[in-house]
């Protein structure tokens, strides 16, 4: 698996932030390295695919259909900064924003 600096990272938690501090925080820690946010939202899309991954394999499709979704949100941000240069914490805060508004049910054992 790719790692990424601690700082630099984000996790499942920072995308599903109530408090838009938390999400401009989350989007700060990773876009202060700007080498660092592709690398960063690569290994997000991989943790989300797992994630999703497992959560079909326990048939819990809802979550599964989330997560996807929530994939598909990184790779398009992705694009964005790699094709078109985007601005890396300018296009974290607007994934955190739209990570959020996705519904991600949770796996009751």
């Amino acid at each position: 698996m790719r790692q990424v600096p601690h700082s630099r990272q984000f996790s499942c938690e920072a995308a599903t932030a109530d408090d838009l501090g938390s999400i401009y925080r989350a989007a700060l820690r990773v876009a202060e390295g700007k080498g660092d946010v592709v690398p960063a939202l690569v290994l997000f899309a991989e943790r989300l695919h797992d994630e999703a991954r497992r959560a079909v394999e326990v048939a819990a499709l809802a979550r599964a259909a989330g997560l996807g979704r929530r994939a598909q949100l990184v790779l398009e941000a992705l694009s964005g900064l790699t094709m078109h240069n985007a601005h890396g914490q300018i296009t974290v805060e607007a994934l955190l924003h739209q990570l959020r508004a996705i519904a991600v049910p949770s796996v009751h054992p």
